[in-house]
């Protein structure tokens, strides 16, 4: 078994949906479902950030016919996607992504799957210009080819990056992704272990990055105690997911009122 990481890295106006992501980089996207079946490509795709980006998203998905996923120019898939929002929230979304014509355009899902003899499992994060893949391979294989068939195809504008994982990490579906926290204290808890909050010993106290993030200490700290919180529970708690939900803005309102 063998683990790859593929990073497609994009200038600006290749692609719509990435473009998105270039401009608000506190936007995520991290994948939920991705499936390759004989009929199409399809893609579940949990997005967090702020409210203008998830408002900025379902424009995006509205006016633009484009393959978001593909890895050639996204005018050669015009058509051949449909999306669909499964969730909405102030700062997040849940989309669908379906490929009604999979041959019309190239991914990295469908090349891979054509070209390696083994079964891959595959999972993307989305952030800024970068979409990075991680594929675990169910045995070993020259990757030679794959990689040969992705530069071939890879549009202008996008430049691809090879990573050899030397050992599979932890991908199970009770995987904690911090895409699951509301956006402002994921927010808050990237900001704080940016500067250090967490390092021992710390190399920034609170009020500082209160200071920094222009969010008031009590807040702030609130944000983190909530973020820490559902981070713990996901790691060591059995219990069903879906009974458990992360405190909400409207919540942390009420609460400090």
């Amino acid at each position: 078994m063998q683990e790859l990481g593929i990073t497609l890295t994009h200038d600006r106006g290749v692609n719509p949906v990435v473009d998105l992501f270039i401009e608000n980089p506190e936007a995520v996207a991290t994948s939920e479902t991705i499936r390759r079946t004989d009929d199409g490509l399809w893609f579940v795709d949990r997005v967090t950030g702020p409210q203008s980006a998830m408002d900025a998203l379902d424009e995006v998905y509205s006016t633009t016919d484009h393959g978001d996923r593909c890895v050639t120019a996204h005018d050669d898939c015009a058509g051949a996607w449909e999306y669909d929002v499964l969730e909405r929230g102030p700062t997040n979304r849940t989309i669908s992504t379906y490929a009604t014509e999979p041959g019309a355009c190239h991914t990295v899902l469908d090349i891979a799957a054509s070209t390696l003899d083994s079964n891959v499992l595959f999972d993307t994060l989305r952030r800024g210009n970068r979409t990075e893949w991680r594929l675990l391979i169910q045995a070993e294989e020259e990757l030679g080819e794959l990689y040969e068939k992705l530069d071939d195809r890879v549009s202008s504008g996008v430049s691809l990056q090879f990573d050899r994982l030397q050992r599979p990490t932890d991908r199970s579906d009770g995987g904690v992704t911090t895409t699951g926290l509301p956006y402002e204290q994921r927010a808050a808890l990237e900001a704080a272990v940016a500067a250090g909050y967490y390092e021992t010993p710390r190399e920034t106290h609170l009020s500082d990055l209160a200071a920094e993030t222009e969010i008031p200490e009590s807040t702030l700290r609130y944000r983190l105690r909530r973020a820490e919180a559902w981070l713990a529970t996901e790691v060591f708690d059995a219990s069903d997911p879906s009974e458990r939900s992360p405190v909400n803005e409207t919540e942390l309102a009420r609460t400090e009122s």
